[in-house]
């Protein structure tokens, strides 16, 4: 993965989190909070989190970090369903 192609990905995991802190938000403010929809605004927060770790000091990738990034990605859209 070339720099320019780390840079769009995390631009476009970014928005995502910025977008699902919206949402989440206007279900909290519109009582409709469920477990699921705070649980994606962990999860997704925490795909952040972990997407900016994916690339070690030397610039290398870092395999089990984009594993887990799948696996958190995986939970979002698992939570997304389940929200009524």
């Amino acid at each position: 993965m070339t720099e320019e192609d780390f840079k769009k990905l995390e631009s476009r995991i970014y928005a995502f989190s910025v977008d699902v802190f919206s949402f989440v938000k206007t279900l909290i403010d519109n009582g409709l909070a469920s477990e699921y929809s705070r649980m994606l605004l962990d999860t997704s927060n925490q795909l952040y989190s972990t997407f900016i770790d994916a690339f070690e000091n030397d610039g290398e990738l870092n395999r089990i970090v984009v594993k887990r990034c799948e696996q958190l990605s995986d939970s979002c859209s698992d939570y997304l369903t389940r929200i009524e």
